[in-house]
């Protein structure tokens, strides 16, 4: 599992940070889907604690969904402010995945 944190600026004035999710299928995961979602939780909120404010996951099935599923409770407890992108794959995914 990996979250990747990146930042822009424009003359040396940081407007965004954002953080991107990338990890394993449900096969490929070690550790029950709590432990991995509970995990995924810490870091993002350390994340927003640090001051990043935009989150983007793939939404592959796994822990992709995993992060974009904590970044939604996140945001609809407790920070209404944090913006969660998913970046799809190829157009049609959605559908094909019953999303």
């Amino acid at each position: 599992m990996e979250i990747n944190r990146y930042s822009t600026s424009i003359s040396g004035k940081e407007i965004n940070k954002t953080c991107c999710f990338t990890g394993l299928s449900p096969e490929e995961c070690k550790g029950s889907e709590k432990a991995i979602s509970k995990a995924l939780r810490k870091e993002i909120l350390k994340a927003i604690e640090d001051g990043y404010d935009t989150f983007i996951s793939g939404i592959a099935p796994g822990v992709d969904q995993l992060a974009a599923s904590e970044v939604i409770d996140i945001r609809d407890c407790e920070r209404p402010d944090i913006k969660l992108i998913c970046a799809t794959p190829y157009p049609g995914f959605e559908e094909s995945k019953g999303l």
